[in-house]
């Protein structure tokens, strides 16, 4: 909501929980949780802006779980797989700065998204801190939330297993690779708890619920 309201997109706080809701229902079923976006800019008035928020949005969530995953998976014992997401990271940071200084700078943009980028960019101060806590607000509530899970499900798990479980599907879940990370969701979870489950049909459970 901060961020929409910074670009300018029109929409009221209730207007922005409402679709994302049913944006994150219609992202079950659309590659890469494009429905989130679809629908929310749908609705905006200055459906232009309303993209951009939701662009940079994607961005930033990503830098932020690409950050707790490498943390996460150093923690957990899966150094090599930490690294990968360092290294993604980093990727990510310097991909969003070339894409900034040169789409922005140089592209020739209409002034109204150019505007639209500028403006959010100014107010970071605005929208920055509270940005960040909901973002570790979120993380913290799906690792409780899989643990739990992972609890009813007769598998043991420790914090870091499960936020890195949880940031890894989440990934996974973010890019156009799969249908809401179908596929990625079970590879991560045999790759990672195979040896916290008394069997496979444990880990299967675990997936259906997760996604259920």
């Amino acid at each position: 909501s901060l961020l929409l309201d910074s670009a300018g997109a029109g929409l009221s706080l209730r207007e922005v929980w409402s679709a994302s809701m049913f944006g994150e229902m219609l992202s079950r079923f659309v590659p890469g949780n494009l429905g989130t976006i679809a629908y929310v800019t749908q609705l905006s008035p200055r459906a232009g802006d309303a993209l951009i928020a939701q662009v940079l949005d994607r961005v930033l969530f990503l830098v932020v779980i690409l950050l707790a995953a490498a943390l996460s998976l150093a923690l957990a014992d899966h150094p090599l797989l930490g690294l990968l997401a360092l290294g993604a990271l980093v990727a990510v940071v310097l991909l969003a700065v070339l894409f900034y200084k040169g789409v922005v700078h140089w592209a020739p943009l209409g002034p109204a998204p150019r505007d639209a980028i500028e403006r959010m960019l100014q107010r970071r101060s605005h929208w920055g801190r509270p940005y960040g806590f909901a973002c570790v607000l979120s993380i913290a509530l799906m690792t409780l939330l899989f643990w739990l899970l992972v609890v009813a499900c007769g598998g043991s798990i420790d914090v870091f297993e499960s936020l890195a479980a949880v940031t890894l599907v989440t990934i996974g879940a973010a890019l156009p690779f799969s249908i809401n990370g179908i596929g990625i969701r079970e590879w991560v979870f045999v790759a990672l708890l195979r040896d916290n489950f008394a069997s496979k049909e444990a880990l299967v459970t675990l997936a259906a619920m997760t996604y259920l």
